[in-house]
């Protein structure tokens, strides 16, 4: 998947669930959108190695920022998706999810 493929499925589903290719790493629920309060709230206070082909989250699942590499997502389902939120995208507007 490119960078910018993946940026523009998770800033549409808002929350989300990041799978990866790697079977040792677990999956994890993230977002790309920092405007909420208690994500503005929470220091930053790790460093990052950043390169132009990763992407910044907010890993809800560690509570912590995190950087990822487009190349090691296997699949983005929505949360909304996964609790069945009506007027949500459906997987269909996600296109192929591999």
């Amino acid at each position: 998947m490119q960078k910018y493929s993946i940026l523009s499925r998770l800033r549409k589903a808002g929350d989300a669930v990041i799978e990866f290719r790697d079977p040792s790493i677990e999956p994890i629920l993230a977002t790309t959108d920092f405007r909420n309060r208690y994500i503005r709230r929470k220091k930053g206070n790790k460093r990052f190695n950043y390169d132009k082909d990763n992407i910044l989250i907010w890993d809800w699942t560690n509570d912590c920022f995190g950087i990822i590499n487009p190349s090691d997502i296997k699949f983005i389902t929505p949360l909304a998706q996964i609790l069945n939120n009506k007027g949500k995208p459906t997987q269909e507007e996600y296109g192929d999810n591999g």
